[in-house]
């Protein structure tokens, strides 16, 4: 028998302003639209296994002002929770969404506990809540990751932690970003090591190691880890497995990538030639690739590899225009020299900004600056919206 039970969403990212995505003629992005779905998706699931309450785990929106269109979108999704179940809501503020204190939701939030009391909990600074019985401590994003660890070692020296679960946004000092690098920064895993587990957000790709885990991004955000597990995560905690001394938690993850749209990364050689393209660590003849591979919808990325000249003689026109017309929904083409003594040249209008700068900085090898690139294409999209 069910005795507490919740599903834990991360990383949402949901704006009006979407590169892999097309503005409708009702003004829509065909990317937002897909996005809410798949949101949508997610709480009928929570409503549909009568949880008692959804978590958020920070950056819900891309943008710390998603403007009323989109807060009032996602109220309504949100407002199912409420009417259908009586689901409690814990939303925390995550590095995309404002200042420490703040959340794009929050008046929403008050007019719903002023209706149904403690309902909606928007969480902008750390917070401990006993949910029948069971202890749960939220920690919303700060960078002063020293003040986390401090708050953490407190409550592990006053409160009997090993029964605590932890919900934060965040990232753990020397974890897998994503493919390619460790964070170089954060909370030190040792300060959570005393808590029964922990869910956390800020990191877009799923990944988990010892009692910490990432939820992910219940949803393709970008092309800079697309390959994994898309979701989020269903945890039950059994009446007959719970005790004052202890109780067994099962996770089970919730795949949604399967009803999203697909995305491919190819790579095009010069010594190849153009006739030919590497998809998914294999070299396959470009008109099998797009008779057989069912590219139908698909958005997809073509990285040019060679040399100067030779990325000159591309018409990326008309390559652009093969893939469309075997039904992919978008392409993107990027080029980089082969030239070792050269900066790589990145294609920033058909990457899209934020891949770019990723891109970019990554060769570089400057991971340092990646944040505050980011956040300024953020802060530029967010002027636009409003």
């Amino acid at each position: 028998m069910k005795y507490l039970s919740w599903i834990s969403l991360a990383d949402c990212h949901i704006s009006l302003m979407d590169s892999l995505g097309k503005i409708q003629t009702n003004g829509w992005n065909t990317r937002t639209i897909e996005k809410l779905k798949l949101f949508n998706d997610a709480v009928d699931f929570a409503i549909e296994k009568r949880v008692d309450f959804v978590t958020i785990l920070g950056d819900l929106f891309n943008t710390p002002n998603p403007g009323a269109k989109l807060r009032n979108a996602i109220s309504l999704i949100l407002k199912k929770l409420f009417e259908a179940r009586n689901i409690k809501l814990f939303i925390l503020g995550g590095n995309h969404d404002g200042e420490e204190g703040y959340y794009p939701l929050s008046s929403e939030s008050n007019f719903v506990n002023s209706i149904c009391p403690n309902m909606f909990n928007v969480i902008t600074k750390n917070t401990i809540f006993d949910i029948s019985g069971q202890s749960f401590v939220f920690i919303p994003f700060t960078k002063d990751f020293k003040n986390i660890e401090d708050y953490l070692k407190i409550l592990s020296e006053n409160f009997l932690s090993k029964n605590t679960i932890v919900f934060g946004h965040f990232p753990i000092l020397n974890y897998q970003m994503d493919n390619s690098f460790p964070s170089p920064e954060g909370v030190n895993a040792g300060c959570l090591n005393n808590f029964y587990c922990t869910y956390l957000g800020h990191f877009h790709k799923r990944s988990e190691c010892f009692k910490h885990q990432y939820i992910g991004s219940p949803y393709y955000i970008d092309f800079k880890s697309i390959e994994g597990d898309r979701g989020f995560v269903y945890s039950v905690i059994s009446k007959e497995n719970y005790s004052s001394k202890g109780f067994v938690l099962k996770d089970e993850f919730i795949d949604l990538s399967f009803s999203d749209r697909q995305f491919d990364n190819i790579s095009i050689i010069e010594q190849n030639g153009l006739d030919k393209i590497i998809s998914e660590n294999r070299s396959i003849d470009i008109n099998e690739y797009l008779n057989f591979n069912a590219v139908d919808k698909d958005i997809i990325r073509i990285s040019l590899f060679g040399s100067r000249d030779w990325l000159n003689l591309i018409d990326q026109t008309e390559l652009k225009k093969k893939f469309i017309d075997a039904g992919a929904f978008l392409v993107f083409i990027e080029t980089k020299e082969d030239d070792k003594d050269k900066v790589n040249e990145i294609n920033m209008i058909e990457s899209g900004p934020e891949e770019s700068v990723r891109t970019y900085l990554t060769e570089k090898k400057r991971e340092d600056l990646i944040d505050i690139g980011v956040d300024l294409i953020y802060k530029a999209e967010s002027s636009l919206e409003e």
